[in-house]
């Protein structure tokens, strides 16, 4: 539940956004510290006073959270982060034949610059409009059952200043992880690499299917009812449905190869029927084609594959499988439950913290002088 954030509060510094359409604001800020509130809060301001707004995420889960589409299903376009805010602004300023930036148009950024990267091309900071963005910064948790030890710990990590006090009580977490076969079961396994994932997510789907049926099943088997699945297209959106949706097998059909999944989504429960797709791609240069269900088995996931997730339970494997900066940061932010959170190992190289974005949060603190009071 959230806290009693005062709305006359939080609606001073948001005044700026909405009066002042000659700058560009990015509240900025981890999680669980207000985004979505403060979003939310702009948007109902916009439609009060009938402004025309487009509202859209980078992630199809992302845009799942806001009841939008992505920004590149929304603007039809292939460009990667890095390169995104660039574009976006040439496009407006064509389409409202403006020189400005964006066309003039007053835009808004919500995010975590902690987060993973582009998979390709540089970081959003390194765009030159992001000098034009004016950083408004949320620094307090807003939920009343919030850990505040949970919160600390992720900003040590988020800033790579860890103490020997975030040391212990992430040590102390590993060595009392408890790893019964039930806990395995019934948590999200997050791990480094894609092969380790896999791997995990064959050993748990064969030792389910044993619990289930005291039957050796073959390792090939992927889909049975109760196993955890994630969604990996974005074609049902209107069903809340989109690419890093989690849900559970509820019942296959053979004859004619259909899934149906109950997706956790936001407003309760979806039961929807997967059938199998046909896909086409370039193997070794040659044209090839497959049916297949647009499913992965999610009792293991990567950490890049939980990004924009919020997960029950977790238990993430922070050792030398963590190979990117920002990881660990993603990887333990996961669950919005402390006790919830399992280490099943740790080693000081996972903690990795990219320098340039620190650099980049101490200028955008030198250049703010509103900070919302949150």
């Amino acid at each position: 539940m959230d806290s009693p954030i005062s709305r006359q509060n939080a609606i001073q510094p948001i005044s700026l956004i909405i009066e002042d359409d000659s700058n560009s604001y990015w509240p900025e800020g981890p999680a669980e510290t207000g985004k979505s509130f403060i979003l939310n809060l702009i948007i109902k301001d916009f439609s009060k006073r009938k402004h025309k707004y487009l509202l859209m995420a980078p992630t199809g889960v992302a845009a799942q959270n806001i009841g939008e589409e992505t920004i590149h299903s929304s603007l039809i376009i292939h460009e990667t982060l890095g390169e995104l805010l660039s574009f976006i602004s040439d496009m407006f300023s064509v389409i409202k034949q403006q020189t400005v930036a964006f066309g003039g148009l007053n835009v808004i950024l919500v995010g975590d610059l902690a987060q993973f990267p582009p998979v390709s091309g540089s970081p959003v900071y390194r765009s030159s409009e992001w000098k034009l963005f004016y950083p408004l910064f949320l620094k307090k948790p807003q939920r009343q059952n919030h850990d505040m030890q949970y919160y600390e710990v992720l900003q040590e990590i988020r800033f790579g200043q860890i103490s020997s006090r975030t040391w212990n009580i992430l040590h102390q977490k590993a060595i009392s992880y408890h790893r019964s076969l039930d806990a395995i079961l019934n948590v999200t396994n997050i791990v480094g690499y894609k092969q380790t994932a896999d791997r995990l997510t064959i050993i748990f789907v064969t030792f389910y299917l044993l619990m289930k049926t005291n039957l050796f099943w073959s390792l090939r088997v992927r889909l049975q009812q109760g196993a955890r699945v994630m969604y990996l297209k974005n074609d049902i959106m209107e069903q809340n449905v989109c690419n890093g949706t989690i849900g559970v097998i509820t019942d296959i059909n053979i004859s004619c190869f259909e899934v149906r999944i109950a997706f956790s989504v936001i407003g309760g429960i979806v039961d929807v029927g997967i059938k199998r797709h046909f896909d086409t791609f370039i193997v070794n240069g040659k044209p090839s084609s497959r049916y297949q269900f647009p499913l992965q088995n999610a009792f293991a996931l990567t950490v890049h594959k939980t990004q924009g997730l919020t997960l029950p339970e977790i238990s993430v494997c922070l050792n030398q499988q963590i190979f990117a900066a920002g990881q660990a940061y993603v990887a333990l932010s996961k669950c919005s439950d402390w006790s919830k959170v399992n280490i099943s190992s740790i080693h000081p190289s996972a903690f990795i913290t990219d320098m340039s974005m620190v650099e980049e949060y101490k200028r955008l603190e030198r250049k703010a002088s509103t900070h919302l009071p949150l």
